[in-house]
């Protein structure tokens, strides 16, 4: 027989690829807007105050590093953008929705015959061992 993983651990990863996605996708949507009002800060700052050309240095280097990290961000959320759109439709949603069902069913399906035991009709157990 050959060894392989379970199923319901299978169909567990699949599930939780997907809401990671979501979650990820969120949480670096958010971080494109708050590196957007970073960005904003940084402009503004060194078009309306009047300092020194080392401090309007640090700032552009500020600025540089929001931007690359604000561009990070921003691939991230392109990269997941089509997977959460197919997730967000009604029809997908009732696929994801029972596809959590299968998993429950699959792992109570595992669990029988993990503690799956015999128990003789008429035959006594001595008499078979």
């Amino acid at each position: 027989m050959r060894e392989q993983e379970k199923l319901s651990k299978q169909l567990e990863n699949v599930i939780a690829f997907f809401r990671t996605v979501k979650q990820e996708y969120e949480y670096d949507y958010g971080q494109v807007g708050e590196q957007d009002k970073l960005k904003c800060d940084l402009l503004h700052s060194i078009e309306l105050t009047d300092v020194d050309y080392a401090t309007r240095c640090k700032t552009a280097t500020k600025l540089r590093k929001c931007l690359k990290t604000r561009r990070y961000y921003k691939d991230m959320v392109e990269e997941r953008k089509a997977i959460v759109d197919f997730l967000n439709k009604t029809e997908n949603k009732r696929i994801f929705d029972a596809l959590a069902k299968v998993l429950g069913d699959t792992r109570t399906v595992e669990r029988y015959h993990k503690n799956r035991s015999y128990t003789p009709r008429i035959e006594k157990m001595s008499v078979l061992v």
